[in-house]
């Protein structure tokens, strides 16, 4: 009687087994991310198509897919070069968030930016000599800035004053003027239902331009909702 107890007993966790693996639902995958090359034929992007998030280039027709980072860390926000031969992105493969340029096929792929400072959203100039980027302390709350950096590493210099949010950097065509985002405080006051408070101050966000050297600011944007993403035409 104890053996057949044994073997029903065996029986149920074996039986619980399989019902929990058939119960496991499938890692998601997920796709961000994508940019397309200078000359319209690939486009890169990140994935996590094999499990860590990794950078990719794939053809327009959806074929000849080419992963080109393996570094078992988190590498995300692919840009090209307006050449075509190089990718500027951010990886995690150090301990920090900080950019990164390879050649399009992957090879010689080296550290950009260093030290304790998140480095991330870069993008290229249109000669391919400098990298806009933003940037912040490791510690939560404290806002971004926008910075620029030759490719070869040098010259880092902050373009913005540490007053405000300052996100998603993107070269003007002509390399003349970078457009962004920036935090502002509305004017506008809202009533929050969760605590049936009046008064509070809306933040948002604003578009704006300024020259390649941080000079120049203009604000394009005013209103009372979030305007945010820029992108050139």
């Amino acid at each position: 009687m104890k053996s057949k107890h044994a073997v029903l007993i065996t029986l149920i966790f074996l039986g619980m087994g399989a019902y929990a693996k058939a119960q496991t639902k499938p890692t998601p995958t997920y796709y961000f991310n994508p940019h397309w090359s200078s000359d319209g034929k690939r486009i890169v992007f990140e994935s996590t198509r094999d499990g860590q998030s990794a950078i990719y280039t794939i053809a327009v027709d959806g074929t000849d897919v080419r992963r080109l980072t393996d570094s078992k860390s988190t590498d995300g926000q692919p840009r090209w070069s307006r050449d075509g031969r190089r990718i500027v992105f951010y990886s995690e493969r150090d301990g920090h968030l900080q950019l990164y340029v390879m050649n399009a096929d992957g090879s010689d792929q080296r550290k950009l930016t260093d030290g304790k400072d998140l480095a991330y959203l870069p993008d290229f100039s249109p000669k391919g000599d400098s990298v806009v980027f933003q940037s912040r302390k490791e510690r939560p709350g404290i806002t971004h800035d926008i910075y620029v950096i030759r490719t070869d590493g040098s010259n880092r210099t902050r373009l913005t004053d540490e007053k405000h949010g300052y996100t998603s950097p993107k070269w003007s065509p002509d390399g003349k003027k970078i457009l962004f985002e920036r935090a502002v405080v509305t004017k506008k006051y809202y009533r929050d239902l969760s605590r049936e408070e009046m008064g509070q101050m809306k933040n948002s966000t604003e578009i704006f331009v300024m020259d390649r050297d941080g000079s120049n600011l203009k604000n394009l944007t005013n209103n009372d909702v979030e305007d945010s993403t820029p992108q050139w035409s």
